[in-house]
């Protein structure tokens, strides 16, 4: 059986995740993109930005081969390194 919506449909972007979540941190700088709901954490999009780029470049920097390990003390900071990791360093997407 297949289920419709009465909503519009949705567009979905031909771009990655940490592309499109990087293209509205622009606009959306202050506002929050990430909230860690235990600890009530907010990480707005600037940071969230921010904190992907440190981790794509960290990453770059130590992680040779295919695969890396990520730990973080939040759910929200791993979300940063994991969007980080598909990130590619060389503006390239």
């Amino acid at each position: 059986m297949i289920i419709k919506s009465d909503s519009p449909a949705v567009t979905i972007p031909e771009v990655t995740v940490t592309e499109y979540i990087l293209r509205q941190a622009a606009r959306l700088h202050n506002k929050p993109a990430l909230i860690d709901g235990p600890t009530g954490r907010i990480l707005t999009y600037g940071n969230l930005a921010d904190g992907v780029r440190r981790a794509a470049t960290g990453l770059a920097r130590r992680v040779a081969g295919v695969a890396a390990a990520a730990v973080a003390a939040t759910q929200v900071a791993l979300m940063a390194v994991a969007l980080g990791a598909l990130r590619d360093v060389h503006g390239t997407w």
